[in-house]
């Protein structure tokens, strides 16, 4: 488990972490969300013991960053924003040098290599020079390295950026798979990408804490409106007055079909409002063919959230 504490940083006059706290569970996907300049990159750095906090404490497995850093070092491995490649070196070769470095055991170091090319799909391109690579597998050879020495916790720095579709869909399936043996804290803009593969969510900005929980509860607790999609087979106008006039409504649009209608209601999400529109449908006898909750996006939260920070 990852234990952030109260820290805080600055540059100068510059606060770049502002009093930050949170946990990240072992054996999860936690994801670092944040505007540019928010902070995560210098949280990140805080988390591997690659730079000391002026305040507060970071635990990794119950192991103090700043007192034990060598300890800590062993346990984690990280990717920055841009991977630490040696360009005129071979991808085995790399990762050979990487995994001596890391202090993985002589007798292991081939069958270290060998298994995270496999597990990343790098056998083909293991003889290339890595300058000579494409940006997707040059990220996947910074994966290569974060986990090259099989740390229990591996910490990505927007491991998406700058990736093409498709390398953006193998990143996310790769991240995933990382959850089987490790715990991933990762950073990403691609809020999307996130709600896809994350287990919790930590959202920061401009150095703060603004919410962290896990991805269910930041859905429910911090949007403010959820859609449930509602089909019906016996229609009347006169209708439409009485379900806006319910106080948990805030708005209905129709979509007219032949034989059905299909209506979409933002309601207060901080409520479960189905049993009592599923009543009121049979109440009046509309006939219901259909009923869905669309739980809010991960995207639109955030926004949200960042901009009653700013307000």
């Amino acid at each position: 488990m990852i234990e952030v504490k109260n820290i805080s940083r600055s540059y100068g006059s510059q606060t770049a972490v502002d009093g930050l706290s949170f946990n990240v569970r072992k054996g999860s996907v936690h994801g670092f969300l944040g505007p540019n300049g928010a902070g995560k990159t210098t949280t990140m750095k805080i988390l591997a013991a690659m730079l000391p906090p002026d305040s507060g404490k970071v635990l990794i497995d119950s192991i103090d960053t700043s007192l034990q850093p060598l300890d800590v070092r062993k346990k984690i491995g990280i990717l920055l924003e841009h991977p630490p490649l040696f360009f005129d070196m071979g991808g085995r070769e790399y990762l050979e040098y990487v995994a001596r470095l890391r202090l993985v055991p002589k007798k292991k170091v081939r069958e270290r290599v060998d298994f995270v090319l496999e597990k990343l799909g790098l056998q083909d391109h293991q003889t290339r020079l890595l300058g000579n690579l494409s940006k997707g597998y040059k990220q996947k050879f910074g994966v290569a390295q974060a986990i090259v020495h099989n740390p229990e916790f591996v910490i990505l720095d927007e491991p998406t950026s700058g990736l093409d579709p498709q390398a953006v869909m193998e990143m996310r399936s790769l991240i995933k798979d990382l959850k089987n043996e490790h715990t991933v804290l990762f950073s990403s803009h691609l809020l999307k990408e996130a709600d896809l593969i994350c287990d919790d969510v930590t959202i920061i900005s401009n150095g703060k804490l603004l919410a962290s929980a896990p991805i269910e509860e930041i859905q429910s607790s911090l949007s403010e409106k959820t859609a449930i999609n509602i089909t019906v087979k016996n229609w009347s106008e006169e209708l439409l007055s009485k379900i806006d006039g319910k106080d948990f409504v805030q708005s209905v649009s129709l979509i007219p079909g032949e034989g059905e209608t299909k209506l979409n209601i933002l309601v207060d999400s901080l409520q479960d409002n189905r049993d009592q529109l599923s009543r009121f449908i049979v109440e009046e006898g509309l006939g219901l063919l259909e009923m869905t909750q669309e739980r809010p996006d991960l995207e639109k939260i955030f926004f949200e959230v960042v901009k009653r920070n700013d307000n």
